[in-house]
């Protein structure tokens, strides 16, 4: 086989692997450190503020820097209120005061990370996605689920346990402040972040293709 050939070959390959194999991460948002946040009700049935159950939350940019997408919060004690601008102050793997559990800073959850991810991908249906909130904060030790919300809770679990998620995918979490740069809460977004594995693949193929070339020029 042509050595140029084979070395767009295996480069295509592994581009195309990269397409079709980042089924866990979902579409990423493109969000920065300072920028302004506004936050309305979300898909569900429930009222999210009024009825004491977090999101869904719906985030929206006063900017037009990104299109809106849902989002949940990770700390049960700390409130928010809508129409009201917030600020991007740090994009991390951490909730920054750690809610009800801990004021030290809580490492985000890998099954937190997974639930979101579905959630931003259409799994789960309207009534789903308020469930996905207590689920999280269950998950985060923000609160003790019963009843059906335990069920849905431990059902989600298993199919967690089942599949091959690993890590955090590219959820983030995004540490919310006021205009005075006060901590506000804390809220989930799906970043864009390299997966590790298409680095290692677009690596793979450029050594390749450059190993090729040098034949080529020794030749």
């Amino acid at each position: 086989m042509n050595r140029n050939l084979l070395a767009w070959s295996i480069l295509f390959l592994c581009l195309f692997t990269l397409t079709v194999g980042t089924s866990a991460f979902a579409t990423p948002i493109p969000i920065n450190v300072g920028n302004k946040i506004i936050l309305s009700d979300g898909p569900g049935p429930y009222a999210s503020i009024s009825a004491g159950r977090g999101g869904t939350y719906n985030a929206s940019s006063p900017d037009d820097l990104w299109e809106n997408f849902i989002t949940y919060c990770l700390e049960i004690d700390e409130h928010l209120s809508f129409g009201r601008t917030f600020y991007v102050g740090g994009i991390t793997t951490i909730a920054d005061r750690g809610g009800i559990n801990t004021n030290s800073g809580d490492a985000l959850s890998p099954f937190t990370a997974y639930l979101y991810t579905q959630a931003v991908n259409g799994t789960y249906d309207d009534n789903q996605l308020d469930d996905v909130q207590l689920a999280i904060w269950h998950e985060e030790n923000e609160i003790t689920l019963s009843g059906n919300d335990l069920i849905f809770f431990n059902q989600q679990q298993s199919i967690f346990a089942a599949s091959d998620w690993k890590g955090l995918g590219n959820v983030r979490v995004i540490n919310l402040t006021d205009a005075s740069g006060n901590y506000k809460q804390d809220l989930l977004v799906t970043a864009p972040v390299p997966e590790p594995a298409t680095m290692l693949l677009l690596g793979t193929g450029l050594i390749g293709l450059a190993g090729f070339g040098r034949k080529k020029i020794k030749k």
